[in-house]
């Protein structure tokens, strides 16, 4: 999908918050009129949700092109955001026009089946897979989270849920919303584990956002209805307004495929795998210090069974962290496995030139017998050009690093040792691998050396040499050929035969057709001879031969060999005629004898 077809992503995100911060200003004005502001909130919310509505189902219609997957998680989420809509429309008629509290109501059936349709949607969004270790780590990760979070809407929501003086239906729905709540909590924190292709990122943030903006409110929502301080179309409204608009341009950024730095540069420090390996140990602690304080949090605290979530939290984050110094001393070892066994030199030096760290491969490169030889020695020592050495460490502290720097060195043994060398520079160290390429480049050399070789043999050939690929067009010409033509060589490639109007009839081009069909079967075609036109009009007589040229056994192009044989036909054709004259006067004379006779 075109973004041009659509308003940009900056100019409705500035559109989405100069609505959200309308609504506040217009609910905090209408507060004197309680009525009026009620109107308000309930005719805003539901003209909000079908435009988030609409553009879900459009971002599922962009999406055809990015897999079945995709477009069934926008549409879960379009489907789910309509039953909110229908929640909110049904909560408007009950409380506007019967004038009755719409919860516990019929628009609650609408607003449930939001929960887990929109749980299911996140879910569908395609993800990478992960390693075994890696799986059982993030599901003991989750597992902490989902308790911890569990634990505090237990002591904070459900518990004084179940003991207040409100009516069944009212404590039932109510904890079923919590319960609903902790379903698209767990759907969120999958998403913050998962690994997403990078065009749905931007998209996954804003969702992310809105969703946690939709559970916070709700959950401020549960508590002032449990206190009896919910005013409808109060500033609490807005949390879920904020929510709906957060969705809202998820859809847009995937309609139009706009890439944005969601997260500002000054935040770059916060990545997603440092914030994951600490959040465990971060809900530990609270879990704990939720424990010590039960007493005075609850007026009934069930201490036993909060000692035993915590126990069990504090037993998973004792596990995961086996299973991390595990993985990482597995990783460390496969590490050093990788640089040992590595073909590639891989080094530590600082400013001055000691060698700090080396590789085995980096002593065979210089010709030591081991590295603890070699790390006896500067660096220095190793550079063909010392100055060459300078310019490495003054465009590190200008660039910080750089790639694929090629240098020349010396090894143990004096012979020259072509290197290429990438690098970083941190503090006073210095960082990179050195890669010997000296039989590359003596390989380069030859080539070179034949190419020009064969450049020189190409164009001082008499003969019209050109070079045609598979398809018919000419890929090189010699001078030879360029001059018969009267175009430059630059001018012939990529043309085709009939193109130059070299050939004097149609005749002559399927006759030449016939031959190329022939070598492009790998047969080399006898020489043969056929007239063309030159540059000036000119006849001449030509004698070809079509070589198919190889590699890798395939055929990939044909090299004609021409030479101008007109001044041969000229004396052959006069030698004919002469034979002719010749012929025709000894027949001549023998019939006269024979009359005389």
């Amino acid at each position: 999908m075109n973004g041009k077809e659509t308003i940009s992503f900056k100019n409705a995100t500035i559109l989405a918050f100069a609505i959200l911060i309308s609504f506040t200003v217009v609910s905090l004005l209408l507060q004197g009129d309680s009525y009026l502001r009620m109107v308000f909130s309930d005719i805003t919310g539901p003209v909000i949700e079908i435009l988030v509505i609409t553009g879900l189902f459009y971002a599922a219609y962009a999406s055809k092109n990015q897999g079945q997957h995709v477009q069934i998680a926008w549409i879960l989420m379009g489907v789910a955001f309509s039953f909110t809509a229908l929640g909110d429309i049904t909560w408007a008629i009950l409380e506007l026009v019967f004038s009755t509290n719409p919860f516990p109501s019929v628009a609650d059936i609408f607003y449930l089946a939001f929960y887990p349709l929109f749980a299911l949607g996140i879910y569908f969004m395609p993800r990478d897979k992960f390693s075994s270790s890696d799986r059982y780590k993030i599901i003991l990760e989750m597992g902490i989270i989902l308790l911890t979070v569990g634990l505090l809407l237990w002591v904070f929501l459900i518990s004084p849920n179940l003991t207040s003086q409100e009516e069944f239906l009212t404590i039932f729905i109510s904890v079923i919303y919590i319960v609903f709540d902790f379903v698209l909590l767990f759907a969120l924190i999958r998403l913050l584990y998962s690994k997403f292709k990078e065009e749905y990122y931007g998209p996954l943030i804003l969702i992310g956002l809105g969703m946690i903006a939709l559970i916070i409110t709700d959950y401020i929502y549960y508590l002032q209805t449990l206190q009896g301080t919910y005013v409808s179309g109060g500033l609490l409204d807005s949390g879920w307004i904020l929510s709906y608009m957060l969705v809202g341009l998820a859809a847009l950024l995937q309609i139009t495929g706009e890439k944005y730095q969601l997260i500002p540069p000054y935040l770059s420090f916060i990545k997603k795998s440092s914030f994951t390996s600490y959040l465990p140990l971060l809900l530990a602690l609270i879990s704990f210090l939720l424990l010590i304080w039960a007493n005075e949090i609850q007026e009934e605290p069930n201490i036993p069974v909060i000692e035993l979530v915590v126990g069990i939290i504090i037993l998973m984050v004792l596990f995961r962290q086996f299973l991390t110094e595990r993985a990482l001393s597995s990783s460390e070892k496969n590490y050093r496995d990788l640089v040992d066994n590595s073909l590639v030199g891989i080094y530590k030096t600082n400013i001055s030139g000691d060698i700090l760290f080396a590789n085995e491969s980096l002593a065979q490169i210089f010709k030591f017998s081991d590295v603890e030889e070699l790390k006896s020695h500067q660096i220095t020592e190793f550079y063909k050009n010392i100055s060459a050495r300078k310019e490495i460490i003054d465009k590190l502290r200008k660039e910080g690093s750089f790639a694929q720097y090629e240098v020349e060195m010396v090894s143990r043994e004096g012979d020259t040792v072509n290197m290429l060398l990438s690098a970083s520079l941190t503090g006073k160290v210095i960082s990179g691998m050195l890669m010997d390429i000296t039989l590359r480049k003596k390989a380069e050399k030859a080539l070179q050396d034949s190419e020009e070789k064969y450049h020189t043999l190409f164009e001082s050939n008499p003969t019209y040499t050109i070079l045609v690929s598979l398809e018919g067009s000419i890929l090189d010409v010699n001078s030879a050929a360029s001059e018969f033509a009267g175009i430059s060589s630059q001018e012939l490639i990529g043309k085709n035969f009939p193109e130059l109007q070299i050939f004097p009839n149609e005749e002559d081009i399927k006759f030449q057709r016939s031959k190329f069909l022939l070598a492009l079967q790998g047969e080399t075609i006898k020489p043969f001879q056929y007239q063309l036109i030159d540059y000036k009009g000119n006849y001449s007589w030509v004698e070809s031969q079509l070589v198919p040229i190889k590699k890798d056994g395939e055929i990939n192009s044909i090299l004609v060999i021409s030479k101008d044989i007109t001044e041969r036909k000229k004396a052959m054709d006069g030698l004919e005629r002469m034979v002719d004259e010749k012929n025709i006067l000894i027949k001549e004379i023998h019939h006269r004898v024979k009359n005389n006779m």
